[in-house]
């Protein structure tokens, strides 16, 4: 008897850790991609992306422009960020039922970029850096369901609409699809 409990007690310990890892190594995935599939290239072009929606399988692409050499600057304090420029809507309709689900973040009745950022500084205001560039920005949600892992380290997201950054820096460009 004492052997039936020990091995049930061993069972239900593997399976849970097995469980535990799956789940952790599919999160571990999803941030490290930010989707089920990621295309990075110099250069996407609108002809990229209808050619890859069209692709069997494919039930969305999303272009995006990704910087992981940006900065947000907010009362003196300059932290690095990536920036993950893209239809908000979009892509929280790309991630729902995923554990990187999230609502996408409003935007600013002032002109600012509206930024959400996955952590760093807790203000409104704040300027973003991007490619010896600054354009101000207003913080309009904390959305932690954004950090992602960028070269093995969890780094701050400020996921903006690529849009908007098109419009505040003209030579931004998709240079990412999210499938």
């Amino acid at each position: 008897l004492a052997a039936l409990v020990v091995g049930a007690t061993l069972v239900t310990l593997m399976a849970t850790l097995t469980a535990s890892v799956s789940e952790q190594r599919e999160l571990a995935a999803l941030r490290a991609v930010g989707a089920d599939v990621r295309i990075d290239a110099a250069r996407i072009d609108a002809a990229d992306v209808t050619a890859l929606a069209a692709r069997p399988g494919v039930e969305a692409a999303i272009p995006a422009h990704l910087d992981a050499g940006a900065t947000v600057t907010a009362d003196g304090r300059t932290t690095a960020v990536v920036v993950v420029a893209v239809a908000p809507v979009r892509y929280a309709e790309l991630l729902a039922g995923t554990p990187l689900a999230f609502t996408p973040p409003a935007a600013t009745a002032d002109g600012r970029l509206p930024v959400g950022l996955s952590g760093g500084p807790a203000v409104g205001d704040l300027d973003l850096g991007l490619r010896g560039l600054s354009t101000p920005g207003r913080r309009v949600a904390t959305v932690p369901a954004l950090e992602r892992a960028f070269a093995g380290q969890g780094r701050v997201v400020a996921l903006v609409p690529l849009d908007a950054l098109v419009k505040a820096v003209p030579t931004t460009q998709p240079n990412t699809v999210f499938l």
